[in-house]
């Protein structure tokens, strides 16, 4: 508990005062099912997917600097709905995944000092569908997945050091679109997931000893759960949050959960957190910087069609707040995305691509007030200001885009009435003294922010 108090009190110096997603160029093609991974350079390689025609073999790698992508060599591999990870090296392992005929075995690596992919071994059979995790000694861990017929319990590793793969100790129960995390003493925990023959959904948890090579029992999920997601938090503990649960009727129908779960790795136990304000599933999450963590897009809890089939994807994005607890909407730019790329940058940003195009978007964290700098368009007075503050500028606002956010990142809203198409008088009461940053639209859609200070008396 201890440990947990301080990161606490470390990070309410680092938590962000604004954030907001802003577009980026798009890829060379649209992709969905792809991998995305950020490399040590800084720069974004995204690989394969598909275009809604066929499936991929190529890649390009996106330069934060110059907001712009340049292709690399084509895999020669199809990798669709497969999985990546950065080795210690600073290479990028591919693993298998969907050529659009079968599930492949292939494995690639991407050398980005060299710009080049060589053979990476062979899986000991394809699949789709799982999960693949660097453990602490710099190998790989592949667990479970889907084979094109039947769900897995077959775990592999891969050994940097002589390219290739072996057969570890298999899962007790096999599954499919579950999690992995990596826990504070090395173990794997790999939760939840899909079983026909064991319940559909599953809410049991096992965990992998890389030293003795041996799978345990975990503590349960409280609610069962596949295509969910999940992130390691800064203080070790692990957060899952949505995923799909069959509702038991007839036509076969599969419902978004808004339950979210918090493994303790001190107590060995899951308990519930504050919920998602919305029901997602297939949706990815990002532990920020600060300690925050983003969940983002995916599909939403309307999906209810007897085949299965996805009814609503989201672009519902989500933002909770660590110290908090409290989960605020941050929503997409683009209307949603399903299947995309995310990753988080080495300068804190996030990155996420396609999903339904070739699209991109980058959510920015500002960490300090002096980053944020006064609009010239825009005036706010008085500031500052007690019980109202009145936005006027040279452009056009959009009165419904208006929000206040504190110094921990918390996004209040407050009433605005329309004074004229270019001028809002704000409520800023219930609000407490503070410095603030006021954040708003034009009519165009281009996002503004300005500083407010709100005083202590009133």
């Amino acid at each position: 508990m201890k440990y947990y108090l301080l990161l606490l009190s470390a990070m309410i110096f680092a938590s962000p005062i604004f954030a907001q997603w802003n577009s980026a160029n798009s890829m060379s093609v649209s992709r969905a099912g792809h991998i995305s991974e950020a490399l040590n350079d800084g720069g974004i390689l995204v690989a394969g997917g598909w275009d809604f025609n066929s499936n991929l073999l190529s890649a390009e790698v996106y330069n934060p600097e110059t907001d712009s992508w340049t292709s690399t060599p084509d895999m020669e591999s199809e990798h669709y709905n497969g999985a990546s990870v950065k080795l210690d090296d600073g290479k990028v392992l591919v693993i298998a995944g969907f050529t659009g005929s079968f599930n492949t075995e292939t494995c690639e690596l991407y050398d980005p000092v060299q710009n080049n992919w060589s053979e990476a071994g062979f899986l000991s059979q394809g699949r789709a569908s799982f999960t693949a995790t660097k453990l602490n000694d710099g190998k790989v861990l592949v667990v479970g997945g889907f084979d094109g017929t039947n769900n897995l319990n077959s775990c592999e590793l891969y050994d940097p050091q002589t390219n290739s793969w072996s057969l570890v100790a298999s899962l007790a129960t096999a599954r499919s679109y579950h999690t992995a995390n990596i826990l504070l003493d090395g173990k794997l925990l790999i939760a939840g997931g899909f079983n026909p023959n064991a319940g559909f959904q599953l809410s049991s948890v096992e965990i992998y000893d890389p030293v003795a090579d041996l799978w345990s029992a975990g503590s349960p999920m409280i609610i069962a759960r596949d295509y969910h997601a999940s992130v390691i938090l800064n203080d070790g503990r692990i957060m899952v949050s949505g995923g799909r649960y069959f509702n038991g009727s007839v036509n076969f129908a599969y419902n978004g959960l808004i339950d979210v779960e918090i493994y303790n790795p001190t107590t060995f136990q899951w308990d519930f957190d504050e919920p998602l304000p919305q029901g997602l599933s297939y949706h990815k999450m990002v532990t920020l910087q600060n300690g925050d963590v983003l969940a983002v897009a995916g599909v939403d809890s309307s999906n209810t069609s007897s085949s299965g089939a996805f009814t609503t994807y989201a672009s519902n994005t989500f933002l909770y707040d660590i110290l908090n607890g409290e989960w605020t909407e941050a929503s997409l730019q683009q209307e949603s995305r399903y299947e995309f790329g995310v990753s988080r940058m080495s300068n804190g940003k996030v990155i996420v691509s396609g999903g339904l195009d070739a699209s991109v978007e980058v959510y920015d964290v500002v960490t300090s007030l002096s980053t944020v700098s006064q609009n010239e368009s825009f005036y706010v007075s008085p500031n500052p200001a007690a019980n109202f503050v009145v936005l006027s500028g040279t452009k056009n606002i959009h009165p419904s885009s208006i929000q206040m956010i504190d110094l921990s990142g918390k996004i209040h809203s407050v009433q605005s009435e329309t004074l004229a198409s270019n001028k809002l008088r704000i409520s800023i009461n219930g609000l407490s003294s503070g410095c603030y940053i006021l954040s708003f639209k034009d009519v165009l859609g281009n996002i503004h922010h300005s500083k407010v200070i709100v005083s202590a008396s009133k």
